[in-house]
């Protein structure tokens, strides 16, 4: 019996201990197109995505900078959305 109790607090202990360092994934990503045209610019998008969503962050900030810079008055911000593209992990 005591086998017992002592096995189920070291599991009760380890449990919560595990929960302590079971921290989301983080990554920051940001988008900076450059337009070709005087007097004309391109929109840059910035974003944090934590959890699930870290793990299409790329395509995310792609997809955000393609909204921002809708129209394109430039005519080339939209296609360099996923060449500038950048995304790190926060630590």
């Amino acid at each position: 019996m005591k086998r017992l109790l002592g096995l189920a607090l070291i599991l009760v202990c380890a449990g919560s201990s595990a929960q302590q360092y079971n921290v989301q994934r983080q990554m920051r990503c940001e988008a900076y197109p450059a337009c070709a045209r005087a007097g004309y610019r391109c929109q840059g998008v910035e974003k944090t995505y934590t959890g699930a969503a870290a793990g299409s962050a790329k395509n995310s900030i792609v997809q955000e900078c393609v909204q921002a810079n809708r129209p394109d008055r430039c005519g080339n911000c939209v296609q360099q959305c996923r060449q500038v593209a950048r995304c790190d992990k926060v630590f």
